[in-house]
């Protein structure tokens, strides 16, 4: 039976004489000293602790942030402003070339990240705001130049931007609770504790129909577009899933307005 002191007993070495003993021997041996060899590895050779659930295996946060995904989205919002540029001086067949090649990379992306695994908490904020950019700078320029609506581009922009101010404002309440004094260290703490952006259902169908707006309005300008009345319709359709989709984030105003309180002034007690 094994003693209270024996845990503070020091393991003898095993000596070249108890090996060369017989098997009877060296088995009475071994079942003697077997509590103390226990006891020994487990405070020579403790066991790792657990890795946490959301990291179970480590990654290179570099290789993640410069992922090929990531890399086509930053394109994307690159090309944006070029393609507006074109728009303001009428070069209509490059920005309906340009647009082409930016609803490529949309799909391309989105089919990199998911058939190779290469998703990261990164790409999840680009790729809608690399959308938001494209679509802002695309409806911006072409209200411009009296190709759509103003306001239906008004409408298009503010809810852009009142999403992006959202998005921009869960983050900061994500990372208020750590110790940030910097950029990087919101970095730091979102790689800690990542939260992803996820569109819902209306907002990609209410990207899909902007996007058509916009090439529908590109390809009338070049008279390829075989009716103009079609383009109107495209437009109530615009406006219509617009404001479908802003609808669809009302879910998340109860949250967002429990994060406000903290900010508004309290009625004093009568």
């Amino acid at each position: 039976m094994l003693r209270r002191g024996m845990l503070l007993q020091p393991v003898r070495r095993c000596p070249l004489s108890a090996m060369l003993a017989p098997p009877a021997r060296r088995l009475q041996r071994l079942r003697t000293s077997a509590p103390a060899v226990a006891c020994a590895l487990s405070v020579q050779a403790p066991l790792r602790p657990p890795l946490p659930l959301l990291a179970a295996a480590p990654s290179n946060r570099r290789h993640d942030s410069l992922s090929l995904p990531n890399l086509i989205t930053g394109s994307r919002i690159a090309l944006s402003p070029l393609l507006a540029w074109l728009v303001l001086h009428e070069h209509y067949g490059a920005a309906l070339a340009g647009c082409t090649v930016a609803a490529a990379t949309d799909a391309a992306d989105g089919i990199i990240a998911r058939h190779w695994q290469m998703e990261t908490v990164l790409g999840s904020y680009l790729d809608p705001l690399a959308d938001k950019v494209f679509v802002g700078s695309m409806y911006t320029s072409l209200a411009v130049v009296g190709a759509i609506d103003a306001r239906l581009a008004a409408l298009v922009v503010a809810r852009d931007l009142a999403l992006v101010a959202g998005t921009g404002f869960a983050l900061w309440q994500h990372t208020r609770g750590a110790d940030v004094s910097s950029t990087s260290d919101v970095v730091r703490a979102l790689a800690r504790q990542p939260i992803r952006v996820r569109p819902t259902m209306a907002s990609k169908v209410n990207t899909g129909v902007q996007v058509t707006l916009v090439g529908a309005t590109l390809m009338d300008a070049l008279g390829c577009w075989p009716a103009g009345s079609s383009k109107d319709v495209l437009s109530v359709a615009v406006a219509i899933c617009t404001c479908a989709s802003m609808a669809s984030y009302l879910p998340t105003l109860p949250m967002l307005r429990g994060s406000l309180s903290a900010f508004l002034p309290t009625k004093p007690p009568r």
